[in-house]
């Protein structure tokens, strides 16, 4: 087969399509003038690649013969380098062996004559691309779209299709007079000025320009999209300024320049830009961040942006800054808007450009004034960094940097410090990078310029070793995988992008000074050659340090296990790495020198003998394809361990695929690794971006059972023993509870205990939007002395507690120990009492139709202990969920058309409920969807808190009279009053106000509205000079009214329990104390608190709180340990402006949705639930 056949058969597997003489005609054109200097004419012998020379080496080494020898015996070694470059990258091998470092040029003396590469003398410098400083261009663009408005074009006329066939169709004209109609064709509104600052300072930012000029050319958004340069001098020529408002400009700097500052360049350049703010809009794109602003010659300050009209210019706008102590806006300046490089900043900006007017847009601006302002008023001067030491400058760094700019710093320690290799480092290490974390470290004083092209930098002395320090030690120890990831980036786009930036390749295996290794299909790619290797790959022993090792330490072997995943097999023959910490360094070192693949592996000697604890830290995935979940995990291990207080001696560390195991000698102290781990996890897992789901178990036997992994991060789980040390110690008191993992047998000790980290937070007993729903069991916690508990309110709740080699167990006041010594125990509280809930479903029929049900559940504990171990949350959900499946397998059986049916069918057939421990009551009521809905009877009370906690916070409990005790009045007999003292309003009318049509009484908004009870009437004339004869009336109609007011059910004996329970019970109302006593006389009510009704200052009618507050003044009472009890808004005025809670009796839903609609505590609609509540206090 010959050369062209051989690559035909190449090309044709690589694309699946055979290659047409032209494709291959015009391939080795373009190889001839890439690769083969003999054919090429005017081409030097630098020029040749090494790649050809590298192969020729590697042939002449294989064959024992010279590449070029004539025989023809094997193929041409330019022509297997070729076929080499075509293959994919996906292809290139991943054995870091094979990848090749890259170096930034150094830049050659003047007496040099080379390139100035200052590399090898066989290597070719390449031009490496970079990633990009706008990270997501497309939401830039999206920003934009406010702008993207079309209006009619003054030049281009389209043709009117149907205009002018109306025309032709209307006049009857002759084809050969036809007249088009022309119409004017639309046009984008707006024409982009992008002026760009070419100052002293602004090399490192024009890759930001470049990017800024593409995406904003490329979004479609503008007419025309034009760059003009600006110059030092103050200069920028030829940029188009029409007043016609379709022209806006974008001016790209960093403010630092010396047209900014004073001076002839600078008053030029202000003249333009004050010139230009006349005319159109106009903004600044500031490179660096909002922090950094006051640090230049353009200041800024936050605020709001009023434009008057769309496209308005600078001079049009209005600003007023959100500091309200913010310094007055200087004599004849104008404000410019300065914005970062960032879609929200566009997007304001796009909408105050596009407003029609009368929006406020939130904003940046700075003072725009007629010269440009002296250096001591521009902001800040901070110290010459060339005059601090090295501590101070990364100190003050630390204190003003972003936290992503700090950790890009310390990761540039471990490279080189140039502007390409910052934005490769910061695409590496962060999630989000942006050009802003870049201006910082550029600008935190800690670089210094170094020879070179636009953007070279180095630190300054001491600067890299105190940054090297603020990284944890596995990142420090892992350089070369910094190098791969940063490399990998440049792998993605080679050949893809431009080259932004000069590299030379190093050798296979000489990362000194590197700042990637990039694979060698990279370098071909990017027209660069290799440098053959000065050895032969494979390293000899006597390679490695020849450091001598400790005499506990015996040098190892190491091996090469195969990349496949972990099986299972027993403890003792487990495959795994073991690795004491001073072996784990050794091994490092020496892999660190040699790279091979596979996964490393030792034998170090055993530490001890007899029974072994183990601490396994588990991950929810393989970490193989994960290095950086892999490094977290491993600083996270060796945390606990140091924080654990264990010696090196005292553990080993192996490796898995999924995580790590420490094997711990049985005399080690665990209570403190228990300690650290709980403090420390999840640590820094919790700061990567999928951080995986860890499971760490404290094992001391061949077995320990595992919980399931819920939705915490971390899951640890400790053995009885450990907890009950735990227990024991003074740590127990954190905020750490762990729960009880039992088996199979039911009254056997828990096999393990767990706690998910970090600690769960409990919502408590919160009732949800329809339906008051507690969870039953609260806890775990932990008590010293179960006789502390005292004794559960009998039928209402129930202690179930357990200890460590215990199962659970149901407490018993009396004998709580059974005679044995007191212990630490965990326990949880069980709620008793019956819980209720109502909703509405919908359960499939036979047919097309469906049944609309209306569910009523109830249900309570009756079995605790079951219920506890059960471990059952959310019951509610639970029940409705077998009610939902349950009655669906049911319903599907009947015809929607008989829903009596369906319903008896469900409330007898829905089986065996699961929850364990549990009691339920289920009705059902079931109708066809095509009738009304089913009732869904509301639940006795609704509130944002329970009752009984509402009682049980409460010293002093008062009562409304008119509704919680009595009701003098229904609502025929409420208005029949009030109409009563409108009539003694209406006789004592003034004539002169009658006549000038000016209202009776309070023209406030009391007054106006419909009065419906005589409260009402008094409350609107309380300061008028009828009011002192309308109370002597109410007082005449609330006495004869008592006799025949009905006491409210349940109120007499409510009054008795709480003050049996010890609450100070009183009376508060606008009803005269008269009536009240009246009422109340013959009940011999308990009221300590006393009664507090009408006297004779109408002024002090609630919502007024003085007698709310007199009723707490005798023994001065907290307000927030009262409680009022009422019915009406103004009682609820006055218990909040007395600090009070409130509880509301509601008669009816209107009533209802207005205090809760007010914000009561809680609202009834009766009494009877107080009355339990009050009983189980």
């Amino acid at each position: 087969m010959s050369a062209l056949e051989r690559l035909t058969a190449l090309l044709t597997a690589a694309a699946d399509t055979a290659p047409t003489p032209r494709e291959l005609a015009e391939l080795l054109w373009l190889a001839g003038l890439s690769s083969d200097p003999e054919e090429a004419s005017g081409r030097t012998e630098q020029a040749v690649p090494d790649t050809i020379a590298a192969a020729a080496a590697r042939a002449e080494r294989d064959t024992g013969g010279t590449p070029d020898d004539g025989t023809g015996s094997g193929p041409d070694p330019a022509d297997a380098d070729r076929t080499a470059g075509c293959t994919s990258p996906k292809s290139a091998p991943g054995d870091p062996a094979d990848r090749v470092s890259l170096h930034l040029p150094t830049p050659a003396p003047a007496a040099d004559s080379g390139d100035g590469s200052g590399g090898g003398a066989g290597s070719r410098p390449v031009l490496a691309p970079a990633p990009p400083m706008l990270p997501h261009p497309l939401a830039l663009q999206r920003a934009l779209r406010p702008l993207k408005r079309t209006v009619p074009s003054a030049r281009a006329r389209l043709l009117d299709e149907r205009a002018t066939a109306d025309r032709i169709a209307r006049l009857g004209a002759h084809p050969d007079v036809w007249l088009p109609v022309l119409r004017p064709a639309r046009d984008r509104w707006l024409r982009l000025n992008l002026v760009h600052d070419t100052g002293p300072t602004m090399p490192v930012w024009r890759p930001l320009i470049r990017e800024l000029h593409t995406v904003l050319a490329q979004s479609g958004v503008f007419r025309t999209v034009t760059p003009h340069p600006a110059t030092p001098d103050g200069e920028a020529r030829q940029v188009p300024h029409p007043a016609d408002g379709r022209t806006v400009t974008l001016i790209v700097s960093d403010c630092m320049g010396p047209q900014w500052r004073p001076g002839p360049a600078g008053e030029r350049w202000y003249r333009t830009l004050r010139h230009w703010a006349t005319r159109m809009p106009l903004a600044v794109v500031q490179p660096l961040p909002e922090h950094l602003w006051s640090t230049t010659a353009l200041p800024a300050e936050p605020g709001l942006l009023f434009s008057a009209t769309r496209a308005a210019p600078l001079s049009a706008l209005t600003f007023t800054p959100y500091d309200p102590q913010a310094a007055p806006r200087p004599g004849a300046a104008l404000p410019i808007p300065v914005l970062e490089p960032g879609a929200p900043w566009l997007a304001n900006w796009a909408a105050l450009v596009a407003s029609p007017g009368g929006a406020r847009t939130p904003g940046a601006v700075a003072w725009l004034s007629p010269t440009p302002a002296p250096p001591g008023t521009a902001g800040p001067q901070a110290a010459d960094p060339a005059t601090l030491p090295a501590q101070d400058l990364v100190l003050r760094f630390r204190a003003t940097a972003s936290r992503e700019a700090f950790r890009l710093a310390g990761h540039l320690a471990l490279a080189v410090p140039s502007v390409p290799v910052m934005r490769l480092v910061q695409r590496a290490v962060n999630r989000d990078p942006r050009p802003q974390h870049l201006a910082e470290v550029i600008l935190s004083g800690m670089l210094t310029t170094v020879p070179g092209p636009p953007g070279s930098y180095d630190f300054r002395p001491g600067v890299r070793d105190l940054l090297l320090r603020t990284l944890p030690r596995t990142t420090r120890g892992r350089a070369r995988e910094l190098l791969d990831r940063i490399g990998g980036l440049i792998d993605e786009r080679a050949g893809l992008t431009t080259g932004e930036f000069r590299a030379e390749t190093g050798g296979a295996d000489g990362t000194a000074g590197a700042f990637a290794t990039v694979s060698a299909e990279t370098v071909r790619r990017l027209g660069g050659s290799i440098e053959p290797p000065a050895s032969p790959p494979e390293a000899p022993a006597a390679a490695l340090p020849t450091t001598p090792l400790p005499d506990e330490l015996q040098p190892m072997p190491s091996r090469l296990t195969p990349d496949a995943p972990e099986t299972e097999h027993p403890a003792a023959e487990r495959p795994e790495t073991r690795q004491t910490a001073t072996e784990q360094a050794v091994t490092e070192r020496a892999a660190a020198e040699r790279p091979v693949t596979g996964t490393p592996a030792t034998e170090p000697p055993v530490i001890g003998s007899g029974k072994r604890h183990a601490l396994v830290f588990e991950a929810g995935a393989d970490l193989t394809a994960r290095p950086e979940a892999r490094i977290t995990l491993e600083y996270a291990v060796h945390e606990v361990l140091a924080r654990g207080d264990l010696t090196p001696q005292q553990y080993e560390v192996r490796v898995r695929p999924n995580g790590y195991v420490v094997r711990i000698q049985p005399e080690a102290y665990l209570l403190p690794v228990l300690a650290a781990a709980l403090r420390g996890l999840p640590g820094p897992l919790a700061e990567l971006a999928e951080p995986p789901r860890l499971r760490v178990t404290f094992q001391d036997g061949p077995e320990t059972p595992a919980p399931q992994q819920g939705a915490a991060p971390v899951l640890l789980s400790v053995p009885p023993a450990l907890y009950a040390a735990f227990a024991d110690s003074s740590a127990a008191s954190g905020p750490h509870r762990f729960r009880p993992l039992f088996g199979d047998a039911p009254d056997a000790p828990p096999l393990a205990w767990y706690c998910p980290l970090p600690p769960e937070e409990r919502a408590g007993d919160a009732a949800d939007d329809r339906n008051d729903v507690r969870e039953p069991v609260r806890g775990p916690f932990l008590t010293r002395d179960l006789r502390q508990l005292g004794i559960p309110a009998p039928g209402r709740t129930a202690i179930v507690h357990t200890r460590p080699d215990s199962p659970l167990t149901l407490l018993d006041p009396v004998l709580p120990y059974e005679g044995r010594p007191p212990r630490p125990a965990t326990y949880y509280e069980v709620d008793l009492t019956p819980q209720h809930v109502v909703d509405r479903i919908s359960l499939p029929s036979s047919g097309k139709g469906a049944f609309i049900a209306a569910v009523e559940l109830t249900w309570r504990v009756d079995d605790p202990v079951a219920f506890v171990r059960a471990e059952t949350a959310g019951v509610r959900e639970r029940l409705l969920a077998h009610l939902l499946t349950a009655g669906s397998r049911i319903t599907r059986h009947h015809s929607v058309r008989r829903a009596a049916g369906a319903q008896r069918a469900v409330n007898s057939q829905l089986g065996r409920w699961p929850v364990p421990g549990l009691a339920v009551t289920c009705a059902v009521t079931l109708a066809p969807d095509y009738a009304p809905p089913p009732e869904v009877r509301r639940p006795a009370g609704r509130s944002g808190r329970p009752l009984q906690d509402l009682l049980a916070d409460a010293e002093t409990v008062l009562f409304g009279f008119d509704g919680p005790l009595a009701r003098l009045f229904t609502a025929t007999t409420a208005r029949a009053a009030a109409l009563d003292l409108l009539r003694i309003v209406a006789e004592h009318r003034h004539p002169e106000d009658a006549l000038a049509g000016r209202p009776p009484g309070d023209p406030g908004a009391a007054g106006r509205e419909l009065f419906v009870h005589p409260l009402d009437v008094l409350r609107a004339f309380a300061q008028d000079r009828l009011g002192p004869l309308l109370r002597d009336r109410l007082d005449r109609l609330e006495l004869s009214a008592v006799p025949d007011a009905p006491r409210t059910h349940h109120s007499v004996v409510l009054v008795r329990t709480l003050h049996d329970t010890g609450r100070r019970v009183g009376v508060a109302t606008d009803v005269c104390e008269a009536a009240v006593h009246r009422c109340l006389e013959s009940y011999r009510l308990p009221l300590p608190a006393g009664v507090h009704g009408r006297d004779d200052d109408l002024g002090l009618l609630t919502p007024n709180p003085d007698r709310l507050l007199r009723a707490l003044r005798p023994v001065d009472a907290p307000a927030a340990t009262g409680l009022l009890i009422g019915s009406t808004l103004a009682e609820l005025a006055a218990a909040r402006a007395a600090g009070l809670r409130f509880l509301g009796l509601a008669r009816n839903p209107t009533v209802e949705q207005a205090l809760l609609g007010a914000g009561c505590d809680a609202v009834v609609p009766s009494l009877t639930p107080v009355l339990e509540a009050a009983r189980a206090l």
